[in-house]
């Protein structure tokens, strides 16, 4: 009865809460549930959470209520009378996962139905690569304005597909398009476009290894220009420093020659670099800094 109305949660990896624990937690709260922050101040991988053990439990626990006929018609069940999982979460619209591990999230809301985010944050997540991203499903993000994926070890392709689900929504608007024929009449048109909820991105690789992870940022930058009419990001954040030399053009540097010479100097260092082995011109040094 307590939990009833509690829109926010926060789990600090700290308190050792153990997965069936959070299930029957997340099975009170399900219902009214805005926000979920899963979070930890340990050191990382001292403390990690299964979401298919979490989610495995809560069809349990609901499951078990249905045999109760007392229990039959309330409100927090997860199935339906056919044993099916209902939308689990229907009003969450903001997760947050930082400095945990944290297996399976996005099986979890692909099982769970989740079709609510607006807000997505993992940041520092080394179970959160490139297999996690590649089973995202289109309903899962398709209202998504904000992602941020921090300090994990995704790649290009992965993230690339993400933006594609996100792209599978979008709400549609009329655009009106003037054109002048040059004597002096103006035509007005219209079509329909969509323009996607996403207005915030911010990306950045590590993760396990010697060399962590790689991301593309060329690529990423590429395809959103590619599909600039359909996005309007007021806050655009690619922090890691291999996008510097794939940015470069005919100056860029190869990932070798960025671990072996490269990382870790100043950029006025790099690009003095640049001049001297590549021929970079001096007057680009301003434009690139």
């Amino acid at each position: 009865k307590w939990t009833n109305g509690v829109s926010e949660v926060y789990i600090d990896g700290k308190c050792g809460l153990s997965s069936s624990s959070f299930a029957s937690l997340l099975s009170c709260i399900s219902k009214t549930v805005i926000s979920i922050n899963m979070s930890s101040t340990a050191p990382l991988g001292e403390y990690q959470m299964n979401m298919r053990d979490v989610f495995s439990n809560m069809t349990s626990l609901a499951k078990i209520a249905k045999t109760n006929e007392e229990e039959a018609d309330n409100e927090h069940n997860t199935v339906d009378n056919a044993g099916d999982v209902i939308a689990l979460f229907p009003r969450l619209n903001t997760l947050t996962c930082s400095n945990m591990l944290v297996n399976d999230l996005f099986w979890f809301l692909r099982a769970a139905k989740v079709a609510t985010l607006r807000t997505l944050k993992c940041v520092r997540n080394n179970d959160l690569g490139r297999s996690e991203l590649m089973s995202i499903d289109h309903e899962m993000v398709q209202q998504l304005s904000e992602l941020v994926i921090e300090q994990c070890p995704v790649d290009a392709e992965s993230i690339l597909r993400t933006l594609e689900m996100v792209k599978e929504g979008g709400i549609e608007y009329t655009q009106q398009l003037v054109k002048n024929n040059g004597n002096l009449k103006t035509t007005t048109s219209s079509r329909t476009a969509t323009l996607l909820p996403l207005h915030s991105l911010s990306l950045s690789t590590g993760g396990l290894g010697k060399g962590g992870s790689h991301l593309n940022g060329a690529t990423i930058l590429r395809w959103l220009s590619n599909h600039s009419d359909l996005i309007q990001l007021h806050t655009l954040s690619l922090q890691n420093s291999d996008i510097e030399f794939e940015a470069l053009g005919e100056y860029a540097i190869s990932w070798q020659e960025h671990l072996s010479t490269y990382d870790g100097l100043k950029t006025t260092q790099k690009l003095e670099m640049l001049t001297e082995q590549k021929g970079l011109p001096i007057e680009e040094h301003q434009v690139i800094w």
